[in-house]
Order: structure tokens, then C-alpha cells, then sequence
């Protein structure tokens, strides 16, 4: 990175050599930056790796709770099921049901 003063410097020199227009275009071409911030072939490689190996884990993550759910959903249905065998709807319920059931909750 070209610290200011040697920046003017550079856009002095040059617009001597091929005129202060062209020299101050040619400056505003190329901004001041750290050379330390440009990434190379290897920083951009690391991060493709990364990144593929985040995409992996990712599928992994939705493939696991994909089974997961399935196998929530699937004992959930049993259990619906098992309730639902155990204890039928009211709209089934005999008349000897139904009375039953409200003379055994004068019992408690």
C-alpha cells in the first residue's frame, strides 16, 4: 500500500512525464489497498474446499433430519392409531356406552 505522501509523489512524477490529466486518471486506476488483502490462487482454493465440505455437511444435515422426521411422523401415526383403536370416537359409543360413562363419573 502507497502511503499517501508517496502516492502524491508518484502522481507528481507521473504527470510530469505524461501530463497531470492523464497521470491523475491513471492514479484514480488503481486504488490505494493493501496488497496483503488480495487473495490468492490459494486463499480462493482453501475456500472452495471449505465451502465444499460445508455444502456435504449441509446435505448431510437435511438427509438426517429428513429420517428423522419420517421416523417422527411414522410414530406419531402409530400412536394416533393405537388411540384411536383404544378409544373409539363418541359418535360410535352405544346408548349403554354413554350411559355408562355418565353414571360411572357420579361415582368419584
Amino acid at each position: 500500500m502507497l502511503r499517501e505522501p508517496t502516492r502524491t509523489q508518484v502522481l507528481t512524477r507521473l504527470g510530469e512525464v505524461i501530463g497531470e490529466d492523464e497521470a491523475t486518471e491513471l492514479m484514480e486506476a488503481f486504488p490505494n489497498f493493501d496488497w496483503n488483502e488480495l487473495a490468492t490462487k490459494d486463499d480462493i482454493n482453501s475456500f472452495k474446499e471449505t465451502t465444499d465440505t460445508l455444502q456435504v455437511d449441509v446435505r448431510t444435515l437435511q438427509t438426517d433430519f429428513a429420517i428423522f422426521r419420517e421416523s417422527v411422523d411414522a410414530k406419531f401415526e402409530a400412536q394416533t392409531t393405537l388411540i384411536r383403536t383404544r378409544f373409539p370416537s363418541p359418535a360410535s359409543y352405544t346408548e349403554q356406552d354413554r350411559k355408562h360413562l355418565v353414571e360411572g363419573s357420579h361415582d368419584n
